[in-house]
């Protein structure tokens, strides 16, 4: 019985390394995570904090970390506002990356899989409607694409289909 729970925790490890082998890195998260690893303990959990040049408490840039891996990354504005949440799977954008305007209103927002833009992505006016909505599918739109106006009327439908534009 125990030799059966091994194996199927095995293939789970394989089948995420599998996954890894086909991400689209970011090659910035990627030189923060081979950098901490050459300083620091390579199975460290927990967050490490940069701060904006000659301050000691004007937070920057946040890069979580679990077992030795970037698992979040979230940058600020100086006035400390949110500027950038990106969630990190090896090495990669993997999840719902937000980006902040000023004032910590949502300026857009987008899926990713492992660094490929896949799912639904809205941007937004500074009055906080939808200006747009988009789907992606592998890194190529896919599907409705939707643009409206500062009232929320639509005012352009576009249909794609795995890139090509098709309506």
């Amino acid at each position: 019985m125990h030799f059966l729970v091994l194996l199927a925790c095995l293939s789970c490890n394989v089948d995420n390394k599998d996954k890894c082998a086909d991400a689209v890195i970011d090659e910035k998260i990627e030189a923060l995570s081979e950098y901490r690893r050459q300083f620091y303990d390579k199975k460290y959990t927990g967050t490490v904090r940069s701060y904006f040049e000659g301050s000691d408490d004007q937070i920057a840039k946040l890069v979580h970390y679990k077992s030795g891996d970037i698992v979040k990354y979230e940058s600020f504005y100086e006035n400390g506002d949110p500027k950038i949440i990106k969630p990190i799977k090896c090495n990669s954008t993997h999840g719902t990356l937000v980006y902040f305007m000023d004032k910590g209103k949502v300026g857009y927002e987008l899926e990713y899989v492992l660094g490929k833009m896949h799912g639904k992505g809205n941007s937004y006016y500074e009055n906080g409607r939808v200006q747009k909505t988009v789907q992606y599918e592998n890194d190529k739109k896919n599907g409705a694409q939707y643009e409206f106006s500062e009232q929320g009327d639509t005012i352009l439908i576009e249909i794609f289909d795995h890139g090509k534009k098709i309506k």
